[in-house]
């Protein structure tokens, strides 16, 4: 019975996994392929390269959030 639920968390922990995945990189696509196609053909490299540049730090905050927010729910639960 044990060995059923830790098979099916970590199956949920592998979905979970597969889903941020899939989230990040349909915003990385979004930010930076799109813009770009928005833009004229003259400046699309230097749009493209503050975008992605720009596009990257968002990404690297929104990450860091999101895993203090894990880290802290962790934490809190480790210390109830």
């Amino acid at each position: 019975m044990t060995v059923f639920f830790s098979l099916c968390f970590g199956l949920f922990l592998f979905f979970l996994l597969l889903l941020f995945f899939f989230f990040f990189l349909l915003i990385f696509f979004r930010f930076t392929f799109l813009t770009i196609a928005r833009s004229s053909a003259t400046d699309s490299w230097n749009l493209w390269w503050h975008t992605t540049n720009r596009n990257r730090r968002l990404l690297f905050h929104y990450i860091d959030n999101l895993s203090s927010i894990f880290f802290d729910l962790f934490n809190y639960i480790k210390l109830r």
